[in-house]
């Protein structure tokens, strides 16, 4: 049987894991996105009723990460700083180094090691999931 400690620690896991499938999914959304929008230009389509649902869709769940992450930074300054952590890693896609580089420069940070990086990268995963629906 698990403790609560335990079973705290799986579910924050679990949440986290969550979260970071729901950013990363960004990439499938906007690439849905981007294809509605080329056969939409298409002057000959027999089902645009149903690209057009598409594209909504598409944009709907791009426009909920993006929006989400804005609204996240615009809490305070450690939401700001978990929202561009967020932000380069899962929308933009940069690798961690890219990531850290980018937050040192803007939050003028003397280093982010990497373990350090994913710590904040746990907390503003934890402070997304609180906040999006």
């Amino acid at each position: 049987m698990l403790s609560i400690n335990q079973s705290t620690s799986l579910n924050n896991r679990a949440t986290q894991r969550a979260t970071k499938n729901f950013l990363m999914s960004y990439r499938h959304w906007q690439f849905q996105l981007n294809q509605a929008i080329l056969l939409l230009q298409q002057p000959q389509l027999d089902n645009r009723q149903m690209i057009q649902k598409r594209y909504q869709r598409a944009l709907e769940e791009c426009h909920l990460r993006e929006q989400s992450l804005q609204m996240l930074g615009k809490l305070g300054t450690q939401e700001a700083f978990a929202a561009d952590l967020l932000t380069a890693r899962f929308l933009k896609r940069w690798s961690i180094a890219k990531t850290c580089q980018f937050l040192t420069q803007k939050y003028h940070l003397t280093y982010l090691a990497e373990r350090t990086f994913n710590r904040d990268q746990n907390r503003a995963l934890r402070l997304f999931s609180q906040l999006c629906p």
